[in-house]
């Protein structure tokens, strides 16, 4: 058999269509590394803010742990826990044993552009002995 041999024409349109197929798969191939890197950018944000709820939760665990010792507590500011510190406000309410405490998680890994806030407000009522009589609370809300 005679190998086939290509005219001008014919490679210069193969060549064509090869670097066509490769402008393609390059465009492919940028926008699924682009929704890729969005995706996890997403994903890391909501650990960020998840992160930051727990931090908001858990000071005001404390808040909680620290009127049932001590009937004049009024908060702390920048506690450090994990990856960020939390704050709270803790003030009496309108009856006799009720509290709003108002808690705020920051996550901030190497004080970096990795910020995330979140707050908690609560209206709790404690007993004499220190018994959580009521709670209710509020996540999210806008962080100042």
């Amino acid at each position: 058999m005679k190998p086939h041999r290509l005219n001008r024409k014919q490679g210069g349109v193969i060549l064509l269509m090869v670097l066509a197929l490769l402008a393609v798969g390059s465009l492919l191939s940028a926008s699924f590394y682009t929704m890729l890197n969005i995706g996890l950018s997403d994903a890391y944000q909501r650990g960020r803010l998840q992160t930051a709820m727990n931090l908001a939760d858990a000071g005001l665990e404390t808040a909680v742990a620290s009127l049932r010792l001590d009937k004049d507590y009024t908060g702390e500011n920048d506690t450090p826990l994990g990856d960020g510190v939390f704050s709270v406000s803790a003030a009496t309410g309108k009856e006799p044993g009720a509290w709003r405490i108002v808690s705020t998680g920051v996550f901030s890994r190497d004080k970096g552009s990795y910020r995330a806030k979140a707050r908690v407000v609560a209206d709790l009522r404690l007993d004499a002995k220190g018994r959580v009589l009521a709670l209710h609370w509020r996540e999210g809300g806008p962080c100042k």
